[in-house]
């Protein structure tokens, strides 16, 4: 159960505890007048009603901790996300700089047109198997032309 199933959960119980003590205590109050006033029930009312009265502000309590928690959490979210952001700025300015600084002493960047995508770079890649496959093919059919050679004056 989670911290805030168990919360609500307590709360729930309270206040059905809550709402038959209210009962209660209204009968007591109600009969109050009649001249049946019942000591003990009068006493084991004001218990009750004092017993809820502080079960109340101990959940207060825990909400507002709960509360003051979570909100210190999203403090510190909102730090860092503002840290991260501050941060790449930074780098990005960095980048430029250096750019700058290699363009300075005669670097060139490849231009986009020259760069080769990942699919061009694959694309070159397979070529070159196939070529060496297409070689050591190659040099399998004059391999097996040479024994033919070899086993066909043995023959005549």
């Amino acid at each position: 159960m989670e911290p805030t199933e168990r919360f609500f959960s307590r709360i729930r119980k309270l206040a059905v505890t809550l709402e038959s003590e209210t009962t209660k205590l209204q009968k007591s109050f109600d009969n109050r007048d009649n001249n049946e006033v019942d000591s003990e029930t009068t006493a084991k009312a004001m218990r009750a009603y004092h017993e809820l009265n502080c079960d109340v502000g101990n959940l207060k309590g825990q909400v507002q901790d709960q509360l003051t928690q979570q909100q210190a959490q999203e403090n510190e979210v909102s730090s860092f996300i503002k840290a991260c952001r501050v941060m790449e700025q930074r780098v990005s300015q960095d980048i430029q700089t250096l750019k700058e600084h290699f363009e300075n002493y005669g670097y060139e960047a490849p231009r986009d047109a020259q760069r080769l995508t990942k699919h061009n770079h694959q694309t070159q890649i397979l070529k070159k198997w196939q070529m060496k496959v297409k070689v050591i093919q190659q040099e399998k059919k004059m391999q097996a032309r040479r024994r033919l050679e070899m086993i066909r004056p043995h023959h005549l």
